[in-house]
């Protein structure tokens, strides 16, 4: 299997069980706003900003691939540090909380900036690190 083969395996990977999660109940759909002519997610949650980060990344692969195939080595570091900044920010909702649960200062920051950008709403709500952990599933919870 080649560096290209596996790159695409693990794309298609991480596209299914995306799409599997984005059928589960943590994931609500975006609903149209015809104000702002886009779609929106209504509510805001640490999981939500975890399922969006990690749609991300099956969409980067993808671009990755296909600059791979064009011969477009060096414009791939973009992508990568692109990764590598969407990874610092689900890593810090996959780690505790504060104290009795409450959302640290900058979970609730990183979520308010994610927020600004993607959502209609701003207030931050952060479930437990158990029920996180649960909808990135057994994988990450080794983490």
């Amino acid at each position: 299997m080649t560096e290209l083969d596996f790159i695409k395996h693990v794309a298609g990977g991480l596209e299914r069980s995306y799409s599997a999660l984005g059928k589960s109940h943590w994931i609500k759909p975006p609903q149209w706003r015809p104000t702002e002519e886009q779609f929106r997610h209504e509510t805001q949650h640490d999981c939500l900003l975890i399922y969006l980060k990690g749609v991300r990344w099956a969409s980067l692969l993808n671009a990755s691939i296909i600059l791979l195939e064009a011969g477009h080595v060096h414009e791939i570091g973009i992508l990568c540090r692109c990764m590598d900044e969407s990874f610092e920010d689900m890593l810090l909702f996959i780690r505790n909380l504060g104290q009795e649960g409450e959302p640290t200062k900058e979970q609730e920051r990183v979520l308010k900036e994610f927020s600004r950008s993607n959502l209609t709403t701003h207030q931050c709500q952060c479930y437990r690190p158990e029920s996180v952990i649960e909808y990135l599933g057994p994988s990450c919870a080794q983490l």
